[in-house]
């Protein structure tokens, strides 16, 4: 029986994560091989320098396939910066069925019918679709449409997106690198799976995933996103304004700020710390 094998790679500015990890239907989800490599040649989530990039890649993958013993030769890649956007799109048919009844069929042609034209897509490129809330006969419903009657079914539909350029330039980084792209999963959406509890994507909740140069975003309710964005700040701001504000080197400065590596007697030095790091975070989430 063939294994059920699934790689992912996540490429960030500040590192690079690999994975192998195999699912069984008896026990869930087991991690292979699993990889953290330093990232170069990426600014705020987009390749500035493809050759550099590529070999760290390389060095991912080949720490990944030495511990799991498995060929990585393809993943789901996960891709999150502000060429990301999100927009929303409300589409009428009518009901094809002489009966009125809503089958697959009438759900495929209403998003369809919302998929933005060639002309509005200029430069862009759909990497996920949802259908947000129906409407039968202009009734707003809950969910899924299928075997109702009506003569027309509406909805809302939000398009996940990507300029063009920044997205074709990763595939094509991670593909000379040896790995064939299988999909590409939004970032924001990734993270917002993994980190909120199928509740709290259900009743509603706001996932923010703070990186070194970029912050993911997505509203999540009743398991469907509402809103997706990323924006072009993150921990590496935090660390630039210590390091200008202790008059220390950038590594200093991370230290300070992941381990709060400052004297206990200096409260001086504690309260600018804190009102350093409260000051850029406020900043984050007010443009958030």
């Amino acid at each position: 029986m063939a294994r059920n094998i699934v790689h992912i790679l996540d490429i960030g500015s500040k590192s690079i994560k690999a994975l192998a990890a195999e699912r069984k239907d008896d026990t869930g989800i087991h991690i292979l091989g699993a990889a953290l490599v330093p990232t170069e040649g990426v600014r705020r989530g987009m390749v500035n320098n493809p050759d550099s990039l590529s070999r760290k890649i390389k060095m991912a993958v080949l720490e990944v396939e030495r511990f799991s013993g498995i060929p990585f030769k393809e993943a789901f890649l996960t891709f999150g910066t502000p060429a990301l956007g999100a927009s929303k799109v409300r589409a009428r048919i009518a009901v094809a069925q002489a009966s009125g009844e809503i089958g697959t069929y009438d759900v495929e042609r209403v998003l369809a019918q919302a998929r933005p034209s060639s002309r509005d897509l200029q430069n862009r490129e759909i990497l996920d679709t949802f259908g947000l809330n129906y409407a039968v006969d202009s009734e707003m419903i809950m969910r899924d449409p299928l075997g109702m009657k009506g003569e027309n079914l509406e909805a809302e539909v939000l398009f996940v997106t990507s300029l063009l350029k920044p997205l074709h330039e990763m595939v094509s980084v991670v593909e000379e690198a040896g790995v064939s792209v299988n999909d590409v999963i939004p970032a924001p959406l990734a993270s917002a799976r993994a980190i909120l509890t199928p509740r709290q994507r259900e009743a509603g909740a706001l996932a923010l995933d703070i990186g070194a140069e970029t912050v993911d975003l997505a509203v999540m309710e009743e398991n469907l996103p509402y809103s997706v964005a990323v924006f072009s700040l993150g921990g590496a701001h935090i660390t630039n304004d210590i390091a200008l504000g202790f008059q220390v080197d950038l590594d200093s400065a991370e230290e300070i700020k992941t381990t709060t590596k400052l004297p206990e007697e200096n409260t001086k030095a504690r309260n600018k710390f804190q009102h350093i790091v409260e000051a850029r975070l406020e900043d984050m989430f007010e443009l958030i």
